[in-house]
């Protein structure tokens, strides 16, 4: 019988040596969780920026269309075109290294980028030469859904990093 009884004196001299013990574990294990969790938040926003860049960039580049079928250029809105071009990029190359393991992502946004930088070639020969529009150079739409749904699942927590 002397085997099942528990030394409650000698636990006690164990609980001081072992309570920083779990409490660095704990501390480590939060760490780790709230790191992680801010991870994703940073990416979630990014998200969010991009996807709203990308809707105000296909506005903008209806606006250009608009003005150049009209032959009342709009500048401004080119021009306005092309800030918010590089703001995306800068956002694609961000979210590229963040979400480097999807490769459907990497491809959607390098061929929105493609189709960015091709509509403002044309535009700028359509401007100084006068060669035609080719709408065919510039962002379809259904590649922009695309990455927009892909880029939402990020944006709401859907898909982790």
């Amino acid at each position: 019988m002397s085997l099942c009884t528990f030394n409650w004196e000698l636990a006690s001299k164990f609980v001081p040596l072992v309570t920083p013990i779990v409490s660095v574990a704990l501390a480590i294990f939060v760490y780790r969780i709230w790191h992680k969790q801010k991870g994703k938040e940073v990416v979630a926003n990014e998200t969010k920026e991009f996807i709203i860049k990308l809707a105000k960039l296909q506005s903008l580049q209806m606006e250009v269309i608009k003005s150049t079928k009209a032959e009342n250029f709009n500048k401004e809105s080119f021009n306005q075109f092309k800030i918010v071009k590089k703001e995306i990029s800068d956002s694609a190359i961000f979210l590229g290294f963040a979400l480097e393991k999807n490769k459907k992502l990497s491809n959607l946004s390098s061929t929105v980028l493609s189709q960015a930088i091709l509509f403002i070639e044309n535009v700028d020969e359509w401007f100084e030469i006068g060669k035609p529009l080719d709408l065919k150079k510039s962002i379809q739409p259904s590649d922009a859904l695309w990455l927009t749904r892909e880029l939402l699942k990020y944006s709401l927590y859907q898909k982790s990093l």
